[in-house]
């Protein structure tokens, strides 16, 4: 919807209610906005149930290698994102440096075309993550959660209405709270994995941070070179990151 704001880093449309950008993994901070709903003859304002935008089974699957794909690509980006938001910072730099005549063009040019080549370098990187989905489907039933509590929100205010019978209002209120209880039951299961998923990734980390520790141990008693122990521990620094950043989305999902 035109009316929804955007992501600050990626532009991308967002949703009020997300605590973080599903793009590029941004953190949002705006302030939520309550408005009171208007009470509408009930011929105008019919009770129905939004088009999901994707199937979710009562029996919900959890797939952990998709998650932790999703997740720490978001992570991915929004490293990269964050570089080529820099990275327009610099060359705006440069340029006012340029017209102020603090520096002269065969400085500013080469370096300005050596920044743009990065971030055509940072627009085909991020191309490669086209296939991988924008949402979770747990993000997708939290999204459908809220659209319930809404809905059954509307259906209260809608008691005072004079063209609906007190019948439809119970019927159409009971339908909404089966609805939710039947999301709620499904967010409850994903949610339970999503917590042990939580508890190992943070054992993950912390065996990781003992496997950098033993590398030192290595390096120090010449079991192994200072260049192998920097590969190494690069890596095993990737690893803890990628796991870190993941574990700060499943926090944020969790906490809604």
């Amino acid at each position: 919807m035109s009316g929804n704001p955007v992501c600050s880093r990626c532009s991308n449309q967002v949703q009020s209610s997300w605590k973080y950008c599903r793009f590029c993994g941004n953190k949002l901070e705006f302030a939520e906005k309550k408005v009171a709903e208007p009470v509408t003859q009930g011929a105008d304002l019919k009770i129905e149930e939004p088009e999901p935008k994707e199937e979710l089974s009562e029996e919900y699957s959890f797939d952990k290698k998709l998650y932790y794909r999703v997740l720490s690509t978001r992570a991915e980006r929004s490293v990269i994102m964050k570089r080529k938001e820099e990275i327009r910072g610099e060359i705006d730099s440069l340029i006012e440096q340029l017209q102020a005549g603090l520096v002269g063009k065969d400085h500013v040019l080469p370096k300005v075309k050596e920044l743009k080549e990065e971030v055509k370098k940072i627009n085909d990187e991020n191309k490669s993550y086209s296939n991988i989905p924008d949402e979770l489907p747990v993000e997708i039933l939290n999204d459908q959660i809220i659209a319930a509590k809404q809905r059954l929100r509307k259906i209260d205010l809608l008691k005072s209405d004079d063209n609906l019978s007190k019948d439809t209002i119970r019927e159409a209120k009971s339908r909404t709270e089966k609805s939710l209880e039947l999301l709620r039951d499904q967010q409850s299961k994903i949610f339970g994995h999503l917590r042990s998923w939580k508890d190992q990734l943070k054992s993950d980390i912390e065996e990781v941070r003992k496997d950098i520790e033993l590398l030192y141990v290595r390096v120090k008693t010449e079991e192994i070179t200072e260049e192998t122990y920097k590969d190494k521990k690069e890596k095993l620094v990737k690893s803890i990151q990628n796991d870190e950043e993941v574990l700060a989305s499943l926090e944020q999902i969790l906490a809604n």
